[in-house]
């Protein structure tokens, strides 16, 4: 890896609901990571366009149709730099006539997709209730970037072994992890516990980003 890769980590304050302007906040943020700092890569926290814990309002038609308007603007604005943004993707299921609704994120960049990864370890224990929205994806997440291959995992990921052996397995030599986890008191130090067994574990280095502000 001698290559460098400035990558900028967005932590900002998501409101949940507010989907058309945390599209705008993902713009003008990208932009000024790309002018200001000149990074290769930007983060945002899990469910950018949402907020998080977005709840029963992801079964919200208005909802859904403002995330792909969020998503095709930011497809077309954000240029010169590659954004890594959190969306909740719905999928119909034309033979069973449903809608399937993943924990995803994108990376886009002058108009193009260069990938979309859906979570893979859904929690479901205090504060969490993703089992009832979303359904876990099982495919690994990665992108090469300046030559650097870049694994990108969401939140419970981490906490998780599968998805980080995972990543290292096809070939990843950096993780890039974004979070909507809430405080609680001590709870900083044990994720940092957690990242150090994960970088001991996989021989990766870990570039975490959560978001920050009150949402629950």
């Amino acid at each position: 890896m001698s290559a460098t890769l400035r990558i900028a980590l967005a932590q900002l304050n998501i409101p949940v609901g507010d989907v058309e302007g945390n599209t705008e906040r993902v713009i003008t943020t990208a932009a000024r990571a790309r002018d200001e700092l000149n990074a290769d890569l930007v983060l945002f926290p899990e469910l950018t366009l949402t907020g998080y814990p977005p709840e029963d309002l992801l079964f919200h038609a208005g909802v859904r149709q403002q995330v792909s308007v969020g998503l095709n603007k930011l497809r077309e604005a954000i240029t010169g730099i590659a954004a890594v943004v959190g969306y909740p993707e719905y999928v119909d299921e034309p033979a069973s006539k449903t809608r399937t609704i993943y924990n995803a994120l994108t990376v886009v960049r002058d108009g193009r997709q260069l990938l979309n990864y859906r979570k893979r370890e859904l929690p479901n224990y205090k504060v969490f209730d993703e089992k009832r929205y979303f359904k876990p994806g099982n495919d690994v997440g990665l992108i090469e970037l300046k030559g650097i291959r870049i694994a990108t995992l969401i939140c419970e990921d981490v906490w998780e072994p599968a998805a980080a052996r995972a990543a290292r397995q096809a070939g990843a030599q950096l993780l890039v992890v974004i979070n909507g986890s809430p405080y609680s008191l001590n709870y900083q130090q044990r994720r940092e516990s957690v990242l150090r067994e994960r970088i001991a574990e996989v021989g990766l280095p870990i570039v975490y980003l959560n978001l920050l502000g009150g949402q629950d």
